[in-house]
């Protein structure tokens, strides 16, 4: 699967934006968790920052050797804070999702991400123990995630009383070229 992690060049500049327009919206009728989203809220400001992550597109997309065009669909921010999570769910129907953390301190949790072939494995009594459900890859302040829309993701319960911010979007891609495989 294509997960990308990756360094914001512009994070600080982003971050400072940011923390200074965040508004506490609640969490989103529609969602079962307990997350501060101003998801479906208008976020015109930042879709103002989504040209700073050009560098990160392109690395993603050099690391599965294919080019695209891409159009950003939504963007929004949560805002965790102690004992608020994230519900398992993906963003289909786009092509690829994004995760910028803005403010991450070292004791909080990534996004965990559920192996697609979960169900499968699970009714294989020989790839139970073999093929993990999850996988939390490791991330910082400052990082970056991009990753197939389709890939179902989650975030634990936030055990200490720090902030956790997050930027996250979603992009349509357009004249995707590449995805070539060569004959074994």
């Amino acid at each position: 699967i294509p997960l990308y992690v990756g360094k914001v060049k512009a994070h600080e500049q982003i971050k400072e934006i940011v923390c200074k327009n965040i508004m506490e919206y609640g969490t989103p009728k529609s969602w079962n968790c307990s997350v501060n989203s101003s998801f479906g809220q208008n976020n015109s400001w930042l879709y103002d920052i989504v040209s700073l992550y050009q560098d990160n597109y392109q690395e993603y997309f050099s690391s599965v050797n294919v080019s695209a065009n891409v159009r950003v669909h939504d963007i929004w921010y949560n805002h965790y804070t102690i004992n608020q999570f994230q519900e398992k769910h993906h963003h289909l129907p786009c092509d690829i999702s994004c995760i910028h953390y803005i403010k991450l301190h070292p004791n909080h949790f990534g996004t965990t991400f559920v192996n697609p072939c979960s169900l499968l494995n699970s009714s294989n009594k020989l790839m139970n123990d073999k093929s993990p459900h999850t996988f939390t890859p490791y991330v910082e302040e400052g990082d970056i995630i991009i990753f197939p829309s389709y890939l179902e993701h989650f975030v634990k319960k936030q055990e200490i009383d720090e902030e956790r911010i997050t930027i996250s979007w979603n992009c349509i891609l357009s004249d995707v070229r590449g995805l070539t495989t060569e004959p074994t």
